[in-house]
């Protein structure tokens, strides 16, 4: 059983290794696309996934790093802060939906309904003469 786990670990970290060099000839980001956080999100999912199928442990997959351009990223974490990012942003985008913009028929209903106790409260402060 031992020998067979220690094949399996092989072929994952052949499989791994693919992937990474996959990742690694991988078109050259821009500057842009760094600073703003750009990655191959899909080509890390399918990492990740790779190493499951080939037998990993959860510690494992967590400890899972890739190096770019002398930048060591852990694939777990950063699809985790990637998917709260997301979470975050479809939260403010439904929070933005949901908020209440007043057009110009709200306006004039209002007035509308308000009108006749305005009009009657004026008439009572009128002093009415003799």
């Amino acid at each position: 059983m031992n020998k067979i786990r220690g094949w399996k670990h092989l072929l994952a970290l052949l499989a791994l290794g693919a992937a990474l060099g996959l990742l690694a000839a991988a078109p050259a980001l821009t500057q842009e696309e760094r600073s703003e956080g750009f990655r191959n999100v899909e080509e890390l999912k399918r990492l990740l996934e790779v190493a499951r199928e080939s037998g990993f442990s959860e510690q494992e997959l967590r400890e899972i790093t890739i190096e770019d351009d002398g930048e060591v990223i852990n694939v777990w974490e950063y699809l985790e802060e990637l998917e709260r990012q997301k979470r975050l942003a479809a939260e403010r985008r439904k929070a933005e939906r949901e908020k209440v913009y007043f057009t110009v028929q709200d306006i004039f209903a209002d007035l509308d309904k308000a009108e006749p106790a305005d009009l009657t409260r004026l008439r009572d402060r009128i002093p009415v003469q003799p």
